[in-house]
């Protein structure tokens, strides 16, 4: 069975941010996750994605896989750029995660159950409706952050 859960609230508040750049940050975590079940070779292959807010004014983006997790000695090299655990792998999809994340004053981190999955889970700072930064930067709302589609809903 292939699942894609999306747990979204719509009260979440708006980021700062690029939408095109966060969505970039989406897709890369969401292709690691769907490479990892395709190799872990279980009967449960499912892909939860949550949003939330969080009480110290971030929002946060969770992305749990069913992948088997992460080699314990792989944890700490998984955001470097060119590391890959993929035979056919370049290694700069995660680094780009955490240069975009980092670029939007957020943090991207990683949580392993080994055997079972990971999880991913991306914070950026949240801001008031219509506030813009001084630098031009855009108003994304958090659904900048949320899969515009699921596997049943095309």
């Amino acid at each position: 069975m292939e699942l894609l859960v999306a747990q979204i609230p719509t009260s979440d508040p708006n980021v700062l941010g690029d939408r095109i750049q966060l969505q970039q940050v989406i897709v890369n975590v969401l292709l690691n996750g769907i490479q990892a079940i395709s190799h872990a070779g279980t009967d449960r292959r499912q892909i939860v994605v949550e949003t939330s807010y969080g009480l110290d004014g971030v929002t946060m983006l969770s992305v749990e896989d069913t992948g088997g997790g992460i080699a314990s000695d792989h944890l700490s090299r998984i955001f470097d750029g060119f590391f890959s655990t993929k035979a056919d792998g370049v290694g700069i999809g995660l680094a780009i995660c955490r240069f975009i994340v980092a670029d939007h004053q957020g943090a991207i981190s990683v949580e392993n159950e080994a055997g079972v999955g990971a999880r991913y889970l991306v914070t950026l700072p949240a801001i008031s409706d219509g506030e813009v930064s001084n630098d031009g930067g855009k108003v994304a709302d958090s659904s900048a952050l949320a899969p515009t589609r699921t596997r049943d809903n095309r």
